[in-house]
């Protein structure tokens, strides 16, 4: 009988760390993709560990990472969406964003939130090109959000992987 059991927590401990494992979402960020708000129910993730052995990480993707250094925020795993890539320019053009040139459609901004003005401190209005094995993430909530515009750019070794459904509460159950 302890064999049995032993097997099933090893394989547990295995799947956690190495495929699968889950996250809370820790503040508003995220919205309204991600809940994280006081005074609600805050969303709960299953993070895929293992696709990003295999690939990298791709436009458009909702990444949990550890903080890095230079950022100045409480928190010490984040949750954010990847903008820009390795090799990317993003610029700025009246609040629209634009990736090498081409426009951005971001159907899962908050529209509540009044358009960008600023990508980052040293040209408000144009990031990159990317450096090799870096990328820049932006919350979805573009007005309450610490992200690379603030930051700066997240090393994809940070990157501990993909979020890819809600789990909790229930009632927000679905894919990312």
């Amino acid at each position: 009988m302890l064999v049995p059991l032993l097997i099933v927590a090893v394989v547990a401990v295995v799947l956690r760390t190495y495929v699968v494992s889950p996250y809370y979402i820790p503040s508003a960020s995220m919205e309204p993709t991600l809940h994280g708000c006081s005074g609600c129910d805050n969303d709960r993730v299953l993070v895929d560990k293992f696709t990003y052995r295999l690939r990298d990480p791709t436009f458009g993707d909702v990444v949990v990472f550890h903080k890095p250094k230079a950022w100045s925020v409480s928190e010490d795993v984040l949750i954010k969406r990847v903008i820009g890539l390795p090799g990317d320019t993003l610029t700025l053009r009246d609040g629209t964003l634009f990736r090498n040139g081409k426009q951005v459609s971001e159907p899962y901004v908050n529209d509540k939130c009044p358009p960008m003005t600023s990508l980052g401190n040293t040209d408000p209005a144009k990031v990159g090109p990317i450096p090799d094995g870096q990328m820049f993430v932006m919350g979805d909530n573009r007005c309450d959000s610490s992200d690379s515009r603030v930051n700066g750019l997240v090393a994809e070794d940070d990157v501990i992987g993909r979020a890819f459904i809600i789990i909790w509460p229930l009632g927000r159950l679905h894919w990312l």
